[in-house]
């Protein structure tokens, strides 16, 4: 099988596509025939600090903060 558009991913965050800091990426490789079909994203410490950085900020304005908490029975 093979696949007419390769794809090239980068890092959603912060609600936008951002590729990594470093600007590497690494083939994704069919195994089955050795054919690269695409790029993901080479990420390192920092790249993940930036997300982790957004998702709190994101989470103390965002829709979850104002929900109300659901005490389940035990």
């Amino acid at each position: 099988m093979q696949l007419d558009i390769p794809y090239h991913l980068e890092n959603f965050i912060g609600g936008n596509f951002i590729g990594p800091l470093s600007g590497n990426f690494i083939d994704n490789v069919n195994p089955a025939t050795g054919e690269v079909y695409g790029q993901i994203p080479d990420s390192n410490a920092k790249d993940i600090d930036i997300a982790v950085k957004a998702a709190k900020k994101h989470s103390l304005r965002g829709v979850f903060c104002r929900l109300k908490k659901i005490h389940h029975p035990q």
